[in-house]
């Protein structure tokens, strides 16, 4: 759900003290105020001719894109967090207010990471925005194609040109296959910027992992890869504790889309001796929605992850957190 993408890929805000979110009225005022202040010193800067006006055009709106982003982040977080749900209504106001003013950062700031940052921002307010279309798009494996065609919308052709190839190289440890077909669409379309590091990193390295990934899907599941909700779905964690009362459970919650948790399969081998020699069983937990289930099977191949696994639906998730947050 957009609020679990919100909630496990920004966790806690370290911009969050800088905000009160509990008086989300005084919001607007309060980023009007810090972009005035950080702005002053150049805009002095600038009447005493120590820089020109170019300089000075680029500052600002670093400045006001840096500060929007900020706001729109600790915002998204706001509209989910449980204790804030009276200023719910609010936030989002502020939210639509945010990307009315600013639906997009232009040329002044290309090549920035404010860019990257508040663009990433956007595609969480669209998602909100327009979630029938969203889940739609989700549901038939183009979630990328939606973010990209909506910042499309919004950014020039050189913002956009930039914006789209970083986007494609962060979403390619993801091991989608749309990031091939994109990567090809780009190419086609902006044909003379190969230079770029992005750009590179794709072509060189990211397409053909993802290409060899995709090798192991035709492969058998090792026998002892056992997906406990295949027959019959597992709705909280007290059913998953029932399978397994009176014995000793190590529990690895991942997701396809998270960097971290592949990396640690790494050494799953390891791991399986620890815990076999110690008569602990593992139980694989990915938070994913069902029509993932074919991907995470290529994992298990991939990595040889024997032992238990389920892929949680929604009304698990759901309890899980309820039982043990957000984190």
């Amino acid at each position: 759900s957009i609020d679990d993408w919100v909630r496990y890929s920004f966790g806690h805000s370290p911009f969050k003290d800088k905000w009160d979110l509990n008086n989300p009225e005084t919001l607007i005022d309060s980023f009007n105020t810090k972009t005035s202040r950080v702005i002053q010193p150049y805009k002095d800067l600038y009447m005493t001719k120590k820089v020109d006006n170019e300089f000075l055009k680029y500052a600002e709106n670093y400045i006001n894109f840096y500060f929007a982003y900020q706001l729109a982040m600790i915002v998204e977080e706001g509209i989910i967090d449980n204790n804030l749900q009276a200023e719910k209504e609010k936030l989002i106001e502020v939210s639509d207010y945010i990307f009315g003013i600013y639906p997009g950062p232009d040329n002044e700031i290309l090549n920035s990471s404010v860019l990257l940052d508040f663009m990433d921002m956007y595609n969480i307010h669209m998602r909100r925005m327009n979630k029938n279309i969203y889940d739609e798009y989700s549901a038939n494996g183009m979630l990328q194609t939606y973010e990209l065609d909506n910042a499309k919308k919004v950014l020039s052709s050189d913002a956009y040109k930039y914006y789209a190839i970083n986007y494609l190289g962060s979403h390619s440890s993801k091991n989608d296959l749309e990031t091939l077909d994109l990567f090809e669409k780009y190419k086609l379309e902006f044909p003379g910027y190969t230079n770029n590091r992005a750009y590179q990193k794709l072509e060189k390295k990211s397409i053909s992992e993802i290409n060899k990934f995709y090798e192991f899907k035709d492969d058998p599941l090792p026998d002892d890869v056992i997906f406990l909700d295949k027959g019959k779905p597992i709705n909280s964690f007290n059913e998953l504790k029932t399978i397994f009362s009176g014995k000793n459970v190590f529990i690895d919650c991942w997701a396809t889309w998270c960097g971290p948790c592949i990396y640690q399969f790494n050494f799953a081998e390891p791991l399986k001796e620890f815990l076999t020699s110690n008569n602990i069983e593992i139980v694989y937990l990915a938070f994913e929605n069902d029509d993932l289930r074919e991907k995470v099977e290529i994992y298990c191949k991939k990595y040889n992850l024997t032992g238990n696994h389920v892929v949680t639906n929604k009304v698990f998730q759901k309890d899980f957190t309820k039982n043990f947050g957000n984190e």
